[in-house]
């Protein structure tokens, strides 16, 4: 008889394992995958840009960030959620009607848009605004908030737009610049005028510096009967006066033209000012100085050279078969073609 020890047995027996023996457990799989349901395109949450997946029913589509996303209810929300949604969603807008989708606009309604946009283009053609209006008045229009029953009692003729401009656009800036000047230092530029109807004015612009930031803003228009620089200095001193602004402390700096009555070292407005502000700055208007200053270098150049110029734009500027020989000598040259016709 045979007979087998123990350490046989277990070599040969297939052992069972033990609670401390490691066990390599499969990936779990899931039996059922969420399905895209048409109920959430009535969500207002995510009608705007959740459509089904052309990948699969267990898919959504996302028509903000273009792409397709596999899950549910859940998956959904994450994804309304994720920064790069709202950036894209933040960062989507549309220009103009043209880009609008047909299917979220009916054509009635884009009909009416292009046809407002046409009317709007020939306002500023037939009353020769500059296109630079349009960005500002498509705002204007679109701001406004009535009610079509009260939108049909809104009137704005000429005349009422005149009392608007004159008695409450213009007095309220008006006032508040006075207002600012009487508690801010200021530079004044005036210069003299005369209208068409043979009366004298001298406008009054003021230079201010506001949040760091330096502005001209017109202030007034003073009817001169003669235009000495007494009678200026007294006008200028009596429209300070009777709007209490204390010129003598606030007025910094003085700009007028070269004339004589404004700039002379002698007796002018810019000595009558200095004598009340002695630390007033004074600055001749630098559109004259480089005048006189071109007048005078042309002094010393020989006559010939002017008249030769003149010569030449005569011979061009009263010929336009001249301009077009021209240009074609320019072309065959290479050159950059002058510009005669506008």
């Amino acid at each position: 008889m045979d007979y087998q020890t123990d350490s046989e047995t277990d070599l040969d027996t297939p052992q069972e394992p033990t609670a401390s023996t490691s066990v390599v457990k499969k990936p779990k799989t899931w039996l059922y995958e969420h399905k895209y349901q048409k109920v959430w395109e009535s969500n207002p949450k995510y009608s705007k840009w959740i459509s089904h997946s052309k990948k699969g029913i267990v898919y959504f589509h996302c028509k903000v960030c273009l792409c397709d996303c596999k899950g549910g209810l859940s998956a959904v929300i994450k994804h309304n959620k994720s920064k790069k949604h709202n950036q894209n969603s933040t960062n989507m807008k549309v220009t103009s009607v043209f880009d609008m989708p047909s299917l979220t606009k009916s054509k009635e309604v884009i009909e009416n848009i292009k046809t407002t946009e046409i009317r709007i283009a020939s306002f500023v053609a037939e009353h020769n605004i500059p296109i630079n209006v349009t960005d500002h008045l498509v705002k204007l229009i679109s701001s406004i908030k009535l009610e079509p029953n009260n939108l049909a009692k809104l009137t704005c003729d000429r005349t009422k737009c005149t009392s608007i401009i004159n008695n409450v656009i213009g007095a309220t800036g008006f006032d508040d610049l006075v207002q600012y000047i009487k508690n801010n230092k200021f530079s004044l530029l005036v210069d003299e005028s005369t209208d068409i109807s043979a009366v004298k004015n001298l406008a009054l612009v003021v230079r201010l510096c506001d949040n760091y930031k330096v502005d001209d803003q017109f202030l007034t228009l003073l009817p001169v009967a003669n235009a000495t620089a007494n009678n200026i200095y007294q006008v200028i001193t009596n429209f300070f006066n009777s709007h209490n602004i204390p010129y003598k402390s606030n007025l910094i700096g003085f700009a007028a033209d070269g004339a004589n009555t404004m700039m002379g070292n002698k007796h002018s407005l810019k000595s009558l000012l200095i004598n009340d502000i002695p630390q007033l700055f004074v600055l001749k208007c630098v559109c004259h100085s480089l005048a006189l200053c071109a007048e005078y270098a042309c002094r010393k150049l020989p006559d010939e050279i002017e008249k030769m110029l003149r010569d030449i734009y005569t011979y061009f500027s009263h010929s336009f078969k001249r301009q077009h020989e021209f240009e074609e000598f320019q072309h065959f040259f290479d050159v950059k073609p002058t510009n005669y016709y506008n």
